[in-house]
């Protein structure tokens, strides 16, 4: 439980600002003719944490739009260990030919409570236009529901992040 406080604070007040960083999401890739593959997020609790999830549950698929993926590494409080680590959160956003958001997720691929897909997060804004330097707080992004969790509450992500076309 004690864990599950820690990296709740973390992602609510915005991790970053604890040690004075700002959060950059950098492109990572871009791929045209592509989707979001949302049916992978599942494989989130079989899978676990770690980097190599970007590859294994983010990649995207073949499609009709243009997907994104975005990185932000920040130093944080680890739940394990209760130690600064390295972590990274990944935005993958799709959008049509004319560069609007269609859809998008956010999540720290190092998360390491269960369920895992407890901070997976998707946007709730209709309409926007992906610019440079595009506030990630203006995508809404509130957590998933977990379907095994009647319980759950739902938030926003509190995250000053910006998000970085080159």
């Amino acid at each position: 439980m004690r864990k599950l406080i820690i990296i709740s604070l973390l992602i609510l007040t915005g991790a970053t600002s604890l040690f004075g960083q700002s959060k950059i999401y950098k492109l990572y890739d871009k791929r045209n003719n592509a989707d979001i593959d949302s049916n992978k997020f599942d494989l989130l609790n079989k899978f676990g944490a770690g980097f190599y999830l970007l590859n294994k549950v983010f990649k995207p698929e073949a499609g009709k739009f243009i997907v994104y993926r975005f990185i932000c590494t920040f130093k944080g409080l680890s739940a394990n260990t209760e130690k600064t680590k390295t972590f990274h959160n990944v935005i993958i956003l799709k959008t049509n030919k004319s560069n609007v958001i269609v859809d998008a997720y956010q999540y720290t691929l190092e998360w390491s409570e269960e369920p895992f897909t407890l901070d997976l997060y998707r946007i709730k804004t209709k309409n926007l236009l992906l610019t440079d330097n595009l506030k990630v707080a203006k995508l809404k992004f509130t957590n998933v529901p977990d379907p095994g969790n009647d319980q759950q509450s739902f938030h926003l992500l509190n995250d000053n992040g910006r998000i970085i076309l080159h």
